[in-house]
């Protein structure tokens, strides 16, 4: 998941301006991209059909075997002139393709609001939905394939959800933020449980096992000073301090570790953080990329990424770096739709997908 910024309900008119963009930035692009982008052999790039061409954004693609996926998200809907304003609400939208994403269906899911992520197991669909437009924040399950919905959780306005975890279809643990109180809620047999109450100044958080990975903000920056791990079960703390303040981009986890997409100045690297060190992957010559989101499967590391000089007024030029050798070497790769990338997902080492707006995918084999 991608790092999310710290919510305020007074930020909410901010936001629901940048949602609008968030839809309306794939169709400006497309005029561009569709003349402009580059060729590769190992990539393809996919008219899905099912997907609307606009109007809809996406939060969360995920696989659960090689042609099996979910993609989810929201639909913009004008409510029209309200005082002189236009307004617009967002419905939630959840799409599932049997192809690899040649072909989409729209599964029956409608709340307002956005959903932001999913979780798959046989028959069973665990959904977060949650959105700054939206009154409410929701975690809802369905046990056949997401024909019939129960609610899980409902919780209030002003509650965001900063991290969940479902590591099966009936234990789940949230990460949840008032703005005066953070804790860690656990489901288990149906009920809501408080584990922990965790400090209430780190706003980036990741559940990986039985432990919770939380950034260490940098006072008065945008940058983290390291990470603080928090063991469930006790309660204990560990904290391990980067060698200096970065940007973290994002966070992503594999196995029991967690991966973050880092930079500082002109140079980008991942660090990898275990319970007790951290690791660095440089990117050798291209160091001065920026990664923004990271893939791991095995020794295979794929890293999202950019250079300064790459970002324009319409957005930002991405390149893929790749690693198959657990980030010793480093390959450059040109992205045939460079600027809008996400959601992306990689399922094992077979395919890397995003979704490129418009309703298109490309897929890398």
């Amino acid at each position: 998941m991608g790092v999310l910024p710290r919510y305020r309900p007074l930020q909410k008119a901010r936001n629901v301006s940048k949602h609008f963009m968030r839809r309306q930035l794939p169709y400006i692009l497309a005029v561009i991209l569709l003349t402009s982008c580059g060729s590769s052999d190992n990539w393809k790039k996919i008219a899905s059909q099912g997907l609307p061409q606009k109007d809809e954004g996406y939060n969360d693609l995920i696989f659960v075997d090689s042609l099996t996926g979910y993609l989810g998200g929201d639909r913009m809907i004008s409510l029209g002139e309200v005082n002189n304003q236009y307004r617009f609400t967002n419905r939630t939208v959840l799409y599932k393709t049997k192809d690899q994403g040649k072909s989409w269906l729209k599964m029956s899911l409608d709340y307002k609001g956005s959903v932001d992520k999913i979780f798959a197991f046989k028959d069973t669909l665990v959904v977060l939905l949650q959105d700054v437009t939206s009154d409410s924040v929701y975690i809802l399950k369905s046990k056949n394939y997401g024909e019939n919905w129960e609610e899980l959780l409902a919780a209030p306005r002003g509650v965001y959800i900063r991290e969940i975890q479902f590591p099966n279809a009936d234990n789940g643990f949230i990460v949840t933020d008032d703005c005066n109180k953070t804790f860690l809620l656990k489901l288990q047999n149906n009920k809501w449980d408080t584990v922990l109450n965790l400090t209430n100044d780190h706003y980036h958080y990741k559940i990986i096992q039985n432990k919770i990975f939380s950034l260490i903000p940098e006072r008065a920056t945008a940058n983290s000073s390291g990470v603080l791990i928090t063991d469930i079960e006790t309660g204990q703390n560990n904290e391990l301090l980067f060698d200096k303040p970065y940007f973290i981009a994002s966070l992503t986890s594999y196995e029991k570790y967690l991966y973050l997409a880092v930079s500082d100045k002109n140079t980008g690297k991942i660090l990898k953080v275990t319970d007790s060190e951290i690791k660095t992957y440089d990117f050798g010559k291209y160091s001065d990329y920026q990664p923004d989101q990271v893939f791991i499967y095995n020794n295979t590391i794929l890293a999202i990424a950019n250079r300064k000089k790459d970002v324009a007024f319409l957005g930002v030029i991405h390149n893929l770096l790749i690693s198959k050798d657990n980030g010793q070497s480093w390959t450059l790769e040109e992205i045939p739709d460079p600027m809008y990338l996400k959601p992306a997902t990689m399922y094992k080492d077979k395919f890397f997908m995003t979704y490129c707006g418009t309703g298109y995918i490309q897929i890398r084999k």
